[in-house]
């Protein structure tokens, strides 16, 4: 086998390139999440480590199971931009030998994200990181009870790193409901579902209301985006069922 040499021509010119384009290449790979190597996983920071130790400890107490991090578990990504890399550990990567699901539920699976000293933590369902002007943002795939509706139902969120408080910012986007022309289906309005006065609704039996009424449950409706609403989520708990131009309905369970 030949080794191949390059003129000192082409060296100068070779490290020429190379000075032009290592800044990009740094800042490249700065913003993308890469896993970390074995080395950076032993110099684990002390509020993540406190996460894995945890980890560890709840495999362990379902029949003495054996704990590990898969590849991917600690990442290593510039997540508020100032061109160093930062800490995050995803659950999704921890491994027990005695519970495959002892990490995540049907909403996802928790992120640690580690900036500045400063640990948040975030449910998902996978996440990456994005530029958007000037800013580095956390987008998050979650389940769709985030976002006001059932958990198969299509959610985003979009976080960024605050750096003069230490808070990761995000909001619900102020979308402005489009009007449309069909109407709304033939409703049997009973009464006010926790008052004489509520606007949300117990609904009766109809055409459009039969597939979702049951021998367990009142089916209640409220005027889509409403203050009454918005109360009977956050009393409730409950989620979305289905929409019609004017009206969201709940299936609540006998009071």
């Amino acid at each position: 086998m030949q080794l191949m040499l390059r003129s000192s021509s082409a060296l100068c010119a070779s490290a020429g390139i190379d000075r032009i384009l290592a800044p990009a290449l740094l800042a490249t790979g700065l913003a993308l999440p890469m896993p970390a190597i074995a080395s950076e996983i032993s110099e684990l920071p002390e509020l993540l480590q406190e996460k894995v130790d945890q980890a560890l400890q709840a495999c362990s107490d379902v029949e003495n199971g054996q704990f590990a991090l898969e590849w991917g578990a600690v990442t290593r990504v510039d997540l508020d931009g100032d061109l160093r890399p930062d800490w995050v550990l995803n659950e999704a990567f921890f491994a027990c030998s005695s519970a495959v699901s002892l990490y995540c539920g049907t909403g996802g699976c928790m992120s640690h994200f580690l900036v500045g000293g400063q640990l948040g933590s975030l449910l998902n369902q996978g996440w990456e990181m994005a530029d958007i002007g000037r800013h580095r943002v956390i987008l998050a795939e979650a389940d769709g009870s985030q976002c006001g509706d059932v958990g198969p139902s299509p959610c985003v969120t979009a976080s960024v790193w605050d750096a003069e408080v230490g808070v990761w910012r995000s909001t619900d986007a102020a979308w402005e409901k489009v009007a449309t022309s069909e109407p709304d289906p033939d409703l049997v309005f009973v009464r006010g579902y926790r008052s004489p006065s509520d606007e949300c609704q117990l609904v009766g039996e109809s055409a459009f209301t039969i597939e979702f009424l049951d021998d367990a449950s009142d089916l209640v409706a409220c005027p889509t985006g409403s203050s009454a609403m918005e109360t009977l989520m956050a009393e409730t708990g409950t989620q979305i069922i289905t929409q019609t131009n004017s009206f969201t309905f709940f299936s609540l369970a006998y009071r």
